[in-house]
């Protein structure tokens, strides 16, 4: 018998006869030079997407029923509905999935139409062709000033539509349709606005007459300071009557 340690025929033919059995049952067999040329493969396209600049960092998209190219064209299919409508209702994961594209479109439609990538994009994403011409003549000059957020997203409450799913509303920002959003109106009747009002004007009416009572008249102030003035010079106020020996019954303010 052969030494443990030593390779055995026995060994190798058994693992042969594994091999040839699991490839009979329809497994794939992988050698090691085949993982190890697989794994070469993957860091080729790993360092070629890094170079090119089109590596995703983990960054993935959702997935829709009927493969990449079935996503494609509903994608596309929304997009042209966004751009010729300006508002469309969806199921939310489709629309949010639809936005970022659509943002996108926009900002490469800002370069305008003598862009000769610009244009092959846009004619990709529409399938309609008519509403190219609206891409870049109403909708780039319209958010020309703007970075982003060209689009609004907003959930329908509760669920609908086939498969009792979430919708949702994905329209332009200045489209000539009435906003979904209630907009905020004032009421100044309302009890919550009427109580408001009354305590800023309690709360008025107090500073004043604590201010009030913190300073004298300015009246009193005044007749003081001249007063005053008059004692300094020599004379007497106004209207009094001086004391002493040296005053003049006969005469009213008469000085000592």
């Amino acid at each position: 018998m052969p030494n443990a340690g030593s390779p055995s025929i026995f060994n190798v033919s058994a693992k042969s006869q594994c091999k040839r059995t699991l490839a009979n049952l329809g497994f794939e067999i992988i050698t090691f030079w085949e993982k190890t040329l697989w794994k070469i493969e993957i860091l080729r396209k790993y360092f070629v997407s890094y170079q090119q600049g089109t590596m995703r960092y983990g960054k993935v998209y959702r997935r829709m029923a009927g493969g990449p190219q079935q996503r494609l064209n509903l994608l596309r299919h929304f997009i042209t509905a966004l751009v010729k409508y300006e508002r469309f209702e969806a199921p939310y994961a489709k629309a949010h999935e639809t936005q970022k594209y659509a943002e996108r479109l926009i900002n490469i439609a800002k370069r305008g139409d003598t862009d000769e990538e610009a244009m092959k994009i846009a004619d990709y994403w529409l399938s309609d062709k008519k509403q190219i011409h609206k891409l870049f003549k109403v909708l780039a000059p319209r958010f020309r000033d703007q970075q982003k957020n060209y689009t609004q997203l907003l959930r329908v409450p509760g669920f609908s539509g086939e498969g009792n799913v979430a919708m949702a509303f994905l329209e332009f920002h200045g489209n000539p349709y009435p906003p979904l959003r209630p907009v905020k109106k004032k009421n100044p009747d309302w009890i919550v606005n009427v109580l408001l009002r009354e305590a800023v004007q309690e709360l008025k009416a107090s500073r004043v007459l604590a201010e009030g009572r913190s300073r004298p008249e300015e009246g009193v102030m005044t007749q003081l300071g001249e007063a005053l003035d008059n004692l300094r010079l020599g004379e007497s106020p106004e209207g009094a009557v001086a004391d002493g020996p040296g005053a003049d019954p006969q005469k009213d303010g008469t000085p000592v």
